[in-house]
């Protein structure tokens, strides 16, 4: 099962896959992702709102 953080920036701060993929993606994605901190505790929960944020761009 996969470890859950209290928000995105614990889980960047912590998985260094995760931090990389953060990094990666274009910067109002990142700010998107932000607004959505406390919603995001997981790689997957990442991956998945970038996802959604970048098909709404």
């Amino acid at each position: 099962m996969e470890k859950k953080f209290p928000s995105v920036y614990n889980l960047v701060d912590e998985d260094a896959t995760a931090r990389k993929y953060f990094n990666a993606l274009p910067p109002q994605i990142r700010a998107g992702i932000e607004g959505k901190a406390k919603s995001i505790s997981s790689y997957d929960d990442l991956k998945n709102i970038a996802e959604m944020l970048m098909k709404k761009s």
